[in-house]
């Protein structure tokens, strides 16, 4: 999750903020607002990763849009396969 975020623009804080909301157990919400220095060092070592992740993100909604797909539509698509797979 923290990889398909960071592709989709957002920053650490996002990610958190994020996780919190919609998972609200309260060791998760600890770790992970305890744990930001180690979030950066997984973003850092992963650069190419996310980089990849976000060349296939973009070429996937490239692709829908020339097949008429709104865009709106198409990024609640490719989080929610991105996330639930």
């Amino acid at each position: 999750m923290l990889f398909t975020s960071l592709a989709f623009g957002k920053s650490i804080e996002d990610f958190v903020t994020s996780t919190k909301k919609h998972f609200p157990n309260e060791a998760l919400q600890d770790f992970l607002s305890g744990n930001k220095a180690l979030l950066k060092n997984i973003r850092e070592y992963n650069k190419e990763n996310i980089e990849m992740l976000r060349a296939i993100i973009h070429r996937r909604i490239e692709d829908d849009v020339a097949k008429g797909v709104l865009k709106d539509d198409i990024v609640k698509t490719v989080t929610a396969e991105l996330i639930f797979q």
